[in-house]
């Protein structure tokens, strides 16, 4: 869920690695296997894409870097982009693939993989690994470093409400309107690292509750170990919100939340205490979201620290 150095973007990516058949009647073609990429734009813009995958072709001795022809992908629309096609499954290297994403066909046009800017890459990994998968694509603000694209892996058959979600609660006692976003550290789908994300700033009222959104986690072992950094902001501090990234973050204005799995069917509680020299500070408790009780295997609380 957003090309300058960083361009944001919310593109739904479906990739698949299959095998393409005619209709019955030319057996020669029905042996054909075709390796693309399908790409779904959930942007509210048109973008352009090229992949880059690192292949041997069938008749070559060596692999290399190809290119495909660049495809625009209308908001919602599903294109798929051809790879190459081989005489059967078996014929199918392991390929590599690199999507590069951009705002004009001619930057997409001009683009080749030894200068692709980082900030125009998808890294695809193995294409084979993707199999019948959805990549969701999108642009999304990362504090001062602005619009960057973000992307995750999703079955293509995976129906969205049956996958457990791990958004969690934050409810504001702590007097005044606060401002908080979470840092979440996480793995995308069958991506080999794990990197930290931004969740949409929330303005939260007094005694009120607000939602911090993460993102769709398909893999349960990567959905059972994400981490997450709760980053809580005064009014007055609007812009700083917006702006923050976690390697930028004060002490006092993060909570460890620790695996989000943790959190499910609780909520977080916000509450102002002083502490000294320091003034006022935020401190959290997790309870059940209907159930408050002084019992410490039920309660968590959790001490801000300090720099």
């Amino acid at each position: 869920m957003r090309i300058h150095t960083y361009l944001g973007l919310s593109l739904l990516i479906l990739y698949i690695t299959g095998c393409a058949f005619d209709q019955p009647g030319a057996k020669a073609a029905q042996s054909e296997c075709t390796l693309a990429v399908k790409i779904r734009n959930i942007t509210k813009r048109a973008l352009y894409a090229t992949c880059f995958a690192y292949i041997k072709k069938e008749q070559s001795p060596r692999w290399r870097w190809q290119k495909t022809n660049v495809y625009e992908l209308i908001p919602d629309k599903d294109v798929i982009i051809t790879i190459d096609t081989f005489k059967s499954p078996r014929s199918v290297p392991d390929a590599l693939g690199v999507l590069g994403v951009f705002t004009t066909y001619e930057e997409a046009d001009n683009a080749i993989y030894e200068l692709l800017a980082d900030a125009n890459k998808i890294d695809l990994d193995r294409l084979q690994k993707l199999r019948d998968k959805t990549v969701l694509l999108g642009i999304e603000k990362y504090g001062v470093v602005g619009d960057i694209f973000d992307y995750s892996f999703v079955p293509d058959n995976a129906k969205p409400h049956a996958i457990p979600e791990l958004d969690f609660a934050v409810e504001n006692r702590s007097g005044k309107p606060l401002y908080a976003t979470a840092f979440i550290y996480e793995k995308k789908e069958d991506m080999p690292i794990w990197r930290y994300d931004k969740s949409p700033v929330i303005k939260i009222e007094p005694d009120q509750t607000g939602v911090i959104d993460v993102d769709t986690m398909t893999n349960q072992y990567d959905r059972k170990y994400t981490r997450g950094f709760l980053a809580i902001f005064d009014e007055s501090e609007k812009k700083q919100a917006y702006d923050s990234t976690y390697q930028l973050l004060e002490g006092h204005q993060t909570i460890n939340l620790g695996l989000l799995s943790a959190l499910e069917n609780r909520k977080v509680i916000l509450k102002s205490q002083k502490y000294g020299i320091m003034g006022d500070v935020i401190d959290f408790v997790v309870k059940e979201p209907r159930k408050i009780t002084n019992s410490k295997s039920e309660n968590i609380r959790y001490q801000p620290r300090y720099n």
